[in-house]
C-alpha cells in the first residue's frame, strides 16, 4: 500500500520538477543569449569607433592633397 502512496506522490511531483526544470534551461538559455548580445554590442562599438578613426584619417588626408593640389595650381 505504501508503495502505491509513493506512486502518487511521484505522478504528483513529476509535473512541478518537468516545470522547474524547464524554468531552469529557460533562464540558463536566456542568461547567455543576453550575454552573447552584450559581446556583439560592445563589438560593434568598438567597431565604430575604428571607422570614426578612419574617416578622421581620410578627412586629413583629403585636406593635404587639396593643399598638395592648390600650391601646385600657384606655381603654373
Amino acid at each position: 500500500m505504501q508503495f502505491f502512496n509513493f506512486i502518487n506522490l511521484l505522478i504528483f511531483i513529476l509535473p512541478i520538477l518537468i516545470i522547474l526544470g524547464f524554468l531552469f534551461y529557460l533562464a540558463r538559455y536566456m542568461k547567455r543569449a543576453e550575454s552573447r548580445a552584450d559581446e556583439k554590442l560592445n563589438i560593434e562599438k568598438e567597431n565604430v569607433e575604428y571607422q570614426k578613426e578612419q574617416i578622421n584619417a581620410l578627412n586629413k588626408i583629403k585636406e593635404r592633397i587639396v593643399n598638395i593640389e592648390k600650391m601646385l595650381d600657384e606655381t603654373n
